[in-house]
């Protein structure tokens, strides 16, 4: 069941964290997990663990679609380790969080290898999707239900230049799909379906971080995955109106952009964006609840981060979103642009702790949900919480 929160309390409380608080480091996802290959790390070995409280305020309430104001506890556990061999050339990653969970092992390049092999368990124990369509700026639900995926990736990569490689790779996914209370009666879930396919990306990372924050200080990291992936997949599935099978095949690319500049002694701008392009017949990966709705969309930021000696760090930033959908009946499409803002901030207590506030507001109700127990979002997010870190051996 939903937390219901009164309408101004979310944003009364972000007010309140705004003067008693202070700022985050970029916190990794299972998404960054997915899609980027190499990104910088400031320790050989971390183990990092994130709880607290995620809430969601909508400014136009309806239970049947999810537009309901929800919160509840959230969080992660991250384990990095580029220590587990004796010669310490392979690195290990371990995530679990609400988002998914990943297992990673990879030769480590720091060690001056042009090659890495790649082995990668994942999987997203329960996860929402959320068919619809834009109606002059707001999202029509048609359709919702949830599911859960697993998959395994194996990928072989090679170091083109300095700070570029080119992955490729091979994957199987399985995909299992349920009715929940938020599911039209008259609208018909995909069947469970497998799937293989191949994998190639490419990135370019030459990202520089502070070693007293361990925060991104200078550079650029840029992450393009494109998939090919054939299914067995054979129901009609959908609405009334668009009722259709999933292709035998199709594709799909993601990728992952992050600009840093540093700006006076202590001050840093930053650009984040991550992009999604899929085949408009894909309507399982295009209308997941945890990204944008649409076969193409677009979710960026550009924030101006400070740092106050060691123990606060403080981003507001503007945030714009895009995406391409399709219609009700799937015929054609329309494009729809969203504006909105926020504020990071993190109270470092010590290298081992720190106080946690995330605000952010969009003028698009449909966002990620708070929980995993119901699929209620809206245009307001707020986390608030603790990070605590243990790392060691600072990697040069």
């Amino acid at each position: 069941m939903a937390t219901l929160i009164p309408k101004t309390s979310l944003l009364f409380l972000s007010l309140a964290a705004l003067f008693a608080l202070p700022t985050t480091s970029l916190a990794q996802t299972y998404r960054d997990f997915l899609i980027v290959r190499n990104r910088e790390e400031p320790h050989r070995s971390l183990l990092q663990i994130r709880a607290g409280y995620r809430a969601v305020d909508s400014e136009g309430e309806n239970l049947n679609t999810g537009l309901v104001n929800d919160a509840a506890v959230d969080g992660f556990i991250l384990y990095h380790s580029s220590e587990v061999t004796a010669k310490q050339d392979w690195t290990l990653d371990i995530y679990a969080g609400l988002d998914g969970i990943y297992l990673g092992l990879k030769d480590d390049l720091s060690y001056g290898k042009k090659a890495q092999t790649r082995l990668e368990l994942f999987g997203r124990p329960k996860a929402f999707y959320r068919e619809g369509f834009y109606q002059k700026g707001k999202y029509v639900t048609t359709g919702q239900y949830e599911g859960r995926d697993y998959g395994l990736r194996i990928t072989s990569a090679q170091e083109l230049d300095k700070g570029i490689i080119l992955d490729l790779g091979a994957f199987g996914r399985s995909n299992e799909f349920d009715r929940n209370t938020q599911t039209r009666p008259d609208f018909i879930i995909p069947d469970d379906y497998y799937g293989y396919g191949a994998s190639i990306a490419i990135e370019q990372n030459n990202v520089k971080l502070d070693r007293n924050l361990g925060l991104p200080q200078a550079g650029v990291l840029m992450t393009v995955m494109v998939e090919y992936e054939l299914i067995n997949s054979k129901k009609q599935w959908g609405t009334p109106a668009y009722r259709t099978e999933l292709p035998d095949g199709f594709y799909r690319a993601d990728a992952r952009v992050e600009f840093y500049v540093p700006n006076a002694k202590s001050g840093v701008w930053e650009i984040l964006a991550d992009l999604g392009y899929y085949d408009s017949e894909d309507r399982v990966t295009s209308y997941h609840a945890e990204h944008m709705q649409g076969y193409i969309w677009g979710d960026g930021t550009l924030g101006y981060r400070m740092s106050l000696g060691e123990s606060f760090v403080f981003k507001p930033f503007a945030q714009l979103q895009y995406t391409k959908i399709l219609d009700q009946n799937g015929v054609t499409s329309s494009e729809e642009f969203f504006w909105g803002g926020g504020i990071n901030m993190a109270l470092v207590f010590s290298q081992n702790m720190a106080l946690v506030l995330e605000y952010s507001y969009v003028d698009n109700p449909s966002r990620d949900h708070a929980s995993l127990s119901d699929d209620f979002y809206g245009e307001h997010q707020l986390f608030f919480g603790m990070d605590v870190s243990f790392g060691s051996g600072y990697r040069r």
